[in-house]
């Protein structure tokens, strides 16, 4: 039997359905199946995730009225049905957003400062891993708040960087 769940990522709105025979798991996302599995690494939210042989690392963070998920360097938002209270087109949304460090690396640039006003999709903060420069940027507009790396910076994966109030 199919378990059917109302997700609400980003703002998009998806139907999820996962099923479950003789431990094989498969998820329908707005009416595509693939196949998958998925293990918890370890106690600090770090997930594998296979879906149609494809292999992810997730890091999963809880709060309030759903999830934060890191799957690469995007961060994503997942409410369950009816968590979030709508707003109006215009209204600004409430509560801060955290950009967590998807990656361990070295910190190269902050291009925002406590105080300044930023874009959804805007690029907050660039990391160096693996000798590749990553964009990191903002899951929502909003107001940066704390602000807690700089330039020159080692951060570990999950490290928060930043809050957008």
């Amino acid at each position: 039997m199919a378990r059917k769940l109302t997700l609400t990522v980003n703002g998009r709105r998806a139907e999820l359905e996962i099923e479950s025979n003789n431990g094989e798991m498969r998820v329908s996302l707005d009416g595509v199946w693939h196949t998958a599995e998925l293990a918890r690494s370890n106690r600090n939210g770090l997930y594998s995730l296979l879906i149609d042989g494809r292999s992810w690392e997730i890091f999963a963070h809880e709060r309030p009225g759903g999830l934060e998920l890191l799957l690469g360097n995007r961060v994503y938002e997942v409410e369950t049905a009816g968590a979030k209270q709508q707003t109006r087109p215009g209204e600004p949304e409430t509560g801060a957003w955290s950009l967590l460090a998807p990656m361990t690396g070295q910190v190269i640039e902050v291009r925002v400062a406590p105080g300044d006003a930023v874009q959804s999709g805007q690029t907050l903060i660039i990391v160096e891993s693996m000798k590749m420069n990553n964009e990191l940027t903002a899951g929502r507009a909003g107001v940066i708040g704390d602000l807690s790396v700089a330039p020159g910076d080692r951060i570990e994966r999950g490290r928060l960087l930043l809050r957008i109030e």
